[in-house]
Order: structure tokens, then sequence, then C-alpha cells
């Protein structure tokens, strides 16, 4: 999958968790994110600074996740 077709950013979180070293369970999240809700519920993920720095670029990208 190319960047500019990720819709649901899950490529765009996957990317910067890469690039930051980030070493929690990206998988699980990433997962959350395919199912292309408006919601996403990440009580428990433990995704600290970097982690909420990756997810910023996800919603960059995915329109449906409200805040």
């Amino acid at each position: 999958m190319d960047l500019d077709d990720d819709a649901t950013g899950a490529l765009a979180f996957q990317t910067k968790c890469k690039q930051l070293g980030l070493k929690f369970p990206v998988q699980s999240i990433v997962t959350k994110l395919t199912l292309d809700v408006e919601v996403l519920k990440l009580n428990h993920c433990g995704l600290g600074d970097k982690g909420i720095e990756a997810l910023a670029e996800c919603i960059k990208i995915n329109s449906r996740i409200q805040m």
C-alpha cells in the first residue's frame, strides 16, 4: 500500500512509529485503524508522547476519526 492510498492512516501511523523507534504493540492499533471506525478505544495502549505523535500522523489522514 502506498501512503497516497492510506485512507485509514494506518500506514502513516506504522511509518511514524518506525521512524520514532516505538516498540509498543503497534499492530493492535493498526488493526483498529483498518476497521475504519469513528471512535478509537485506546485505553491501556500505553502510547506515550511518541505514540501520540505517531497517532497524529494518522489523524491528519483519516477523516472518519472524530475528536
